[in-house]
């Protein structure tokens, strides 16, 4: 009778052992999903912030065209101004110093802009390895949980 008694005590503590181990393993796969989703949808904030910036980028880069072909076609003018009217010669070539400054403000922000489009894909190449990286711990654990359950 006292051995099945301890028998007992000792069965009713190793399924409490198992128990706690269990939930320990739910709380750690529980874990693992959220960081997971977390890092997908920070990986989806900077694909979408991105997109955003590579837009953003073309309409710059655009208007940076339509500048310098607008400029291009005032130079011209202004060259063509000189040849006829030495009196406008002055002025003309304060627009053409301004436009040449635009531009280079102009190209400095787009090279900003490029800059910081390097920047996020940086960005997101790393949250791609973090995600892999808890992708492999998961495994590794459902591994270990597969084969503590055999």
């Amino acid at each position: 009778e006292e051995l099945r008694a301890k028998l007992e005590q000792e069965r009713g503590r190793w399924q409490q052992l198992i128990a706690v181990e269990q939930e320990g393993k739910a709380d750690d796969a529980e874990r693992y999903r959220t960081r997971e989703d977390h890092l997908i949808s920070e990986i989806e904030r900077l694909n979408a912030e991105m997109v955003s910036f590579k837009e953003s980028a073309e309409v710059k880069r655009r208007r940076l065209e339509q500048s310098v072909a607008r400029m291009e076609t005032e130079t011209h003018g202004v060259e063509k101004a000189l040849e006829h009217e030495e009196a406008l010669a002055r002025s003309l070539r304060d627009k053409v110093g301004l436009l040449a400054e635009q531009l280079s403000k102009t190209e400095a922000e787009l090279a900003q802009a490029r800059g910081d489009r390097a920047a996020s894909q940086a960005k997101v190449q790393y949250a791609e390895m973090e995600r892999l990286g808890a992708l492999e711990r998961e495994r590794a654990m459902d591994a270990e949980l597969h084969k503590f359950s055999n």
